[in-house]
Order: structure tokens, then C-alpha cells, then sequence
């Protein structure tokens, strides 16, 4: 997978501010086992908007109260089965499905 991804950091025409290079380094991360709220974390400190608005300690917050006291998830490293969990405690969490778009249609 990250050889076929790589053709987007050779490209020039793709390859644009070295978006692509960080893109690379975020599949290779999580394909290496990363854990899935570090991983979170590390999209909300890029996230332009969130910087400008000054809401990237709140978010951190809320990622940090959905982890809990988990010992496993505060690991820097997780196995796919831990991984899944992991993603699929954040997606199932009332705390950020009380905080989604509510415009989002899941359903369209």
C-alpha cells in the first residue's frame, strides 16, 4: 500500500507543499500499529480552523475523557484488534456523537 501511495510524493504535479510527504507519513503511522487517539489528536493540531478559533484544547479534552482510564489505549502502539476497538469506542462515543454536524445525513 505505501509503494503505490508513493507515487503521489514523487509526483510533482501531486506532490504540492509537502502535503503529500505528511500524508504518507499518517498511513505509514496507523498501518504501524499507532494508536488510533494519538492519531486523532495529531489531525486536530493540523486542523487550520480549529487553530485560528482556538479550539483545540477543548477537543483535546473531549478526546481524552472518550480514551477514559483505558490502560491499552494509552499505549503508543496497538495491535489491528486493538485498533479496531479503539476506533470503533471513538465512533460509537455520545461525547462526539453529541457534538457531530447537524447537518450530517449518514443516511443520504
Amino acid at each position: 500500500l505505501l509503494h503505490v501511495l508513493s507515487m503521489f510524493v514523487k509526483d510533482p504535479v501531486l506532490a504540492k507543499d509537502d502535503d503529500a510527504r505528511k500524508c504518507m507519513k499518517i498511513v505509514e503511522d496507523k498501518l504501524n500499529g499507532q494508536n488510533p487517539f494519538a492519531v486523532l489528536k495529531e489531525d486536530i493540531g493540523r486542523n487550520a480552523t480549529l487553530r485560528r478559533e482556538s479550539l483545540q484544547e477543548p477537543i483535546y479534552k473531549l478526546v481524552d475523557r472518550v480514551r477514559g482510564d483505558n490502560e491499552m489505549w494509552k499505549r503508543d502502539k496497538l495491535n489491528a484488534f486493538e485498533q479496531v476497538d479503539a476506533l470503533l469506542h471513538i465512533a460509537t462515543s455520545r461525547d462526539i456523537l453529541a457534538r457531530a454536524y447537524n447537518g450530517w445525513r449518514p443516511y443520504a
